[in-house]
């Protein structure tokens, strides 16, 4: 990037991280809405997934945040048992995600991480967000040894609350553990299905846009020696 485009870039970081303190409780969670009270978790990891890879990429993120954000997780992900995991399959993606972001940040949560392994629960975004888990941790035998298991064939589908998920952010999910866990073959065949979907021009909300852009990172970032360079229609006109 030149000076300019990540001075721009950085901008709108800052914006964005203003705007998301609006969310945060005093617990460190966040809302799905400003000034409301309630707790929405799958949020709370994209959240906390977003000022991650923001931190990694190099751009200032408030450490408060950050850190009330980080202990919050931690404290929820000791709280949840294996018995209101069963029969509910939002719970335990959701569940997932926060292991995954916990070991994202640096911080693995090893015993929730292994009662969930160990459990005889199956679900597949949940068992895919687990191996992304133990493989950023130092544990890419139990990763691999869960991808050899695991049907990476997604059902379409689409929920309103929940984890607000579909079958085409779960893909994405999918492409981006795939390629997180050097499955790169696997990644690559399930990110080009999607990609030729965003081109048909199939309507994209921004939680699918973000995976989508962040298994393309998965599997291309550091690796290309050319930008990697796409066009996109915003308010009716076409970008590049």
């Amino acid at each position: 990037l030149s000076s300019p485009q990540r001075s721009d870039i950085g901008s709108n970081i800052r914006a964005g991280m203003e705007k998301l303190r609006r969310f945060q409780l005093s617990d460190g969670s966040f809302a799905y809405w400003p000034g409301r009270s309630e707790t929405t978790d799958w949020n709370t990891s994209y959240a906390g997934h977003f000022m991650i890879a923001a931190k990694k990429a190099g751009f200032t993120v408030p450490a408060d945040m950050l850190e009330n954000w980080y202990h919050y997780q931690k404290r929820a992900a000791l709280k949840v048992s294996v018995d209101e995991l069963k029969g509910n399959p939002v719970r335990l993606k959701t569940h997932a995600y926060r292991l995954f972001t916990l070991a994202l940040y640096g911080q693995p949560a090893y015993a929730p991480m292994n009662v969930l392994h160990q459990s005889a629960i199956k679900g597949q975004i949940a068992e895919a967000l687990l191996a992304g888990a133990y493989w950023i941790s130092g544990k890419g035998d139990v990763a691999r040894a869960i991808f050899k298991k695991l049907d990476q064939n997604v059902q379409n589908y689409r929920e309103n609350d929940g984890s607000f998920g579909s079958g085409f952010r779960d893909e994405a999910l999918m492409a981006q553990m795939l390629a997180l866990t050097s499955h790169k073959i696997e990644a690559l065949r399930l990110l080009n299905k999607l990609l030729k979907m965003d081109k048909a021009g199939v309507y994209l909300n921004t939680q699918e846009m973000s995976f989508l852009f962040q298994a393309v990172a998965a599997l291309y970032g550091g690796s290309l020696d050319q930008p990697i360079r796409f066009s996109y229609t915003f308010n009716g006109q076409a970008k590049s």
